[in-house]
């Protein structure tokens, strides 16, 4: 072959691959499109847990293994309950005192004896009847009080008896005195002995209704008192505990 056809066809060549690189160009990018995604990483295996190897004490040969320590042991309690009382609650079953016996009527019957004393002594005008009379009155009530135990009372009635009057008397007098003019007047003499014997007589009778009323009555008589309401309850726990060095017992109880 002549060079001149050699010449040919080494253009004719180099046409062909200069018409053929637009279109290698253009498919280039789908190409590169059809490239699949990277796949995802994969998860790191996990780490297998390796367990701590075990400590083996050593113990020389020939020692002898120390002997455990055994916890001490205690004795389950036993309470001792005691004896239920049968002394009732507080505020519930307790006796109270009972108010004593009236003997009120027997003053009565010596005050009574003592005006018809009175009585008799103004219509047989003697003054022996009357001091009879008035020993009955302030002596008489005060015995029948000494009689039933109420020796204070007797001597209470006996102040009344004596104190009321005289007191009595001398306030009768004085009112009398300053109405009947006691400065000087035909009646003076007369108002204030009238004024002392009403005021007396008052006395007398006032001292009577309050023996009557008050103190003529026996003395009350206080409940007995429960023996077994001064029982307290008492309990009483035992305990015991056992150590390897020794023990201890104790009594525990409520009082």
């Amino acid at each position: 072959m002549s060079s001149r056809a050699r010449l040919a066809l080494a253009a004719a060549a180099l046409g062909v691959a200069c018409s053929l690189s637009p279109l290698a160009r253009a498919e280039e990018p789908a190409e590169v499109a059809a490239e699949p995604a990277p796949a995802a990483a994969a998860p790191a295996a996990p780490v297998p847990f390796t367990a701590p190897a075990p400590v083996v004490q050593t113990v020389p040969f020939g020692a002898p293994a120390a002997a455990p320590v055994p916890a001490p042991v205690s004795a389950p309690a036993t309470p001792t309950r005691a004896a239920p009382s049968s002394a009732p609650a507080e505020g519930e079953g307790e006796e109270r005192p009972k108010p004593g016996q009236w003997y009120g009527y027997q003053t009565l019957a010596v005050d009574a004896g003592a005006l018809a004393l009175v009585a008799m002594s103004v219509r047989a005008e003697s003054g022996e009847v009357a001091l009879a009379a008035l020993g009955t009155y302030v002596i008489g009530p005060p015995i029948v009080h000494f009689a039933h135990g109420n020796v204070a009372k007797g001597f209470g009635d006996l102040g009344l008896r004596v104190g009321l009057p005289v007191g009595g008397a001398l306030v009768g007098a004085g009112l009398g005195c300053v109405l009947g003019g006691c400065a000087g007047g035909d009646f003076a003499g007369l108002a204030a002995a009238f004024g002392a014997l009403v005021g007396g007589a008052s006395g007398g009778v006032t001292a009577m209704i309050l023996d009557w009323a008050l103190l003529s009555r026996e003395p009350g008589r206080q409940p007995r008192e429960r023996k077994d309401a001064r029982r307290w309850p008492v309990s009483l726990t035992p305990s015991l505990a056992v150590t390897p060095t020794g023990g201890a017992m104790g009594v525990g109880g409520v009082f």
